[in-house]
């Protein structure tokens, strides 16, 4: 499979594990008031931990085969231009211009580096 693939993959896992993370800790009352959270939020827990194995086996595989300086920004960009887009669509926070403009500063950036043009 395709390396930046893969990357995005990792990345998409790691993102949707923080959204599930924070969509089952909506539901507590306090901070610290974890036992009385329900089943579907230990539920969405769960599957935050499956996703971040997935995550987690990816990367490695990743970083098995590629250099960390390349690999690196290139999750970490996707993270974030994810988990802002996950933001908006599950959270309807607001978007302002300075996230759009840094998203495409970060996305050039993730490009530059992985296609080694300069």
């Amino acid at each position: 499979m395709n390396t930046f693939l893969l990357i995005a993959l990792a990345a998409l896992c790691n993102s949707f594990a923080l959204t599930t993370l924070k969509l089952s800790g909506d539901s507590l009352k306090t901070p610290g008031d974890l036992m009385s959270l329900p089943s579907s939020s230990w539920l969405l827990i769960l599957a935050s931990l499956v996703l971040y194995a997935v995550s987690f086996g990816l990367t490695i595989k990743i970083f098995s085969v590629n250099e960390f300086s390349r690999t690196v920004p290139a999750f970490i960009g996707i993270s974030i231009v994810s988990s802002l887009l996950l933001a908006l669509f599950f959270f309807e926070e607001k978007i302002s211009l300075g996230l759009i403009v840094g998203s495409v500063l970060i996305i050039a950036g993730v490009w530059v580096i992985h296609t080694k043009i300069i």
